[in-house]
């Protein structure tokens, strides 16, 4: 992990015992704890992932601060 977004959905994952953490943003960068073909080291590849296409995402956005 390189970056602090990368290095904290790392440490999120192990320390509260969570399987995977996806982090997304507006602009469309992503996060996850569990790195995969569309998440190297982590980082989320725009043109294979858009986390706010994602009903988990869209549904956070009608919420205010940090939504599970």
């Amino acid at each position: 992990y390189q970056v602090p977004n990368e290095a904290l959905m790392h440490y999120a994952a192990k320390l509260g015992g969570i399987d995977k953490i996806v982090v997304g943003f507006d602009d469309g960068r992503s996060y996850t704890s569990r790195p995969s073909e569309s998440f190297p080291n982590g980082v989320g590849i725009k043109e294979k992932y858009n986390p706010t296409v994602r009903p988990w995402y869209q549904q956070a956005k009608l919420k205010s601060g940090l939504s599970f």
